[in-house]
C-alpha cells in the first residue's frame, strides 16, 4: 500500500528538521568563513560568513513548504493526482540533496575531507535520471515541469517536449555518474554544458512543434 503524501511530507520534514538542529548545535564550532562552492575538481572555490550553515539547513524546510503548496496553487491542480507518485519521489530526492549539501559544508569547514567530486555527482546524477525516467509522466500544469511559452500553450507540445526532456536529462545524469566514478576531470564540465545544450534544445523544439501544430 503506498504511503500517503501527507505522510511523506511529515517523514521529510521531520528529517530536515532534526538536520537544521544538528547544524545549530555545530554552529558555534564553525569558523567565521565556510565553504559554500566547489569547482568541477571538487576543490573549495568559494567561501562565505559561517551564518550561511542557516540558510543551508532551513533551505530543505523552506523547499518542502513550497512544494506541498505548488499542488493547491495549480490552476490545473487536478493533474498533480496524476503524477504525484514522481512528483514525491522528485521531492524527496531534491530534500535529501540539500540536507546533503549542508553537511558536506559544515563537515568541510571542520576539516573533515569530504570527497565533494564523488558525492555530489553522484546524488545529482540519480535525481537526474530519475527525474528524466519520470518526465514523461508528468501531466500538463502551470508549475511543475518543461515550462515555456510553447509548452503552456498546448498539451500536445508539453507531452512531446517532455518525452525527449527525459531522454536528454537521463543521458545527463549518466554522464555525472560516470564522472563519479572515472578519473577525467572534465567529465562534470561536459555534463554541466550538456545540460545548458539540452535547456536550449528543448527551449527551441518546444517552439517548432507549436509552429508545426500551428501550420497543421
Amino acid at each position: 500500500m503506498a504511503m500517503k503524501p501527507h505522510r511523506i511530507y511529515l517523514i521529510l520534514g521531520g528529517v530536515s528538521l532534526v538536520s537544521l538542529i544538528g547544524l545549530l548545535l555545530l554552529l558555534p564550532r564553525m569558523p567565521e568563513q565556510i565553504p559554500i562552492h566547489w569547482n568541477s575538481a571538487g576543490e573549495i572555490d568559494s567561501y562565505g560568513s559561517r551564518w550561511m550553515l542557516l540558510l543551508f539547513g532551513a533551505l530543505p524546510l523552506l523547499m518542502l513548504g513550497l512544494f506541498q503548496a505548488l499542488p493547491r496553487m495549480d490552476p490545473r491542480k487536478e493533474n498533480y493526482q496524476k503524477h504525484m507518485g514522481p512528483y514525491l519521489l522528485l521531492t524527496a530526492l531534491i530534500t535529501v540533496l540539500m540536507i546533503a549539501a549542508g553537511w558536506i559544508t559544515a563537515l568541510s569547514a571542520l576539516g573533515v575531507s569530504v570527497p565533494v567530486s564523488r558525492i555530489l555527482p553522484v546524488m545529482i546524477g540519480v535525481l537526474f535520471v530519475c527525474l528524466g525516467n519520470y518526465m514523461p509522466r508528468i501531466r500538463f500544469n502551470y508549475t511543475f515541469g518543461i515550462r515555456t511559452p510553447w509548452t503552456l500553450a498546448s498539451e500536445a507540445v508539453w507531452k512531446k517536449t517532455h518525452r525527449a526532456g527525459g531522454i536528454g536529462f537521463v543521458l545527463c545524469g549518466a554522464v555525472l555518474l560516470l564522472a563519479a566514478v572515472l578519473p577525467w576531470e572534465w567529465l562534470p564540465s561536459l555534463a554541466a554544458a550538456a545540460l545548458g545544450m539540452l535547456v536550449v534544445f528543448l527551449f527551441l523544439y518546444s517552439w517548432l512543434l507549436y509552429r508545426k501544430e500551428e501550420r497543421s
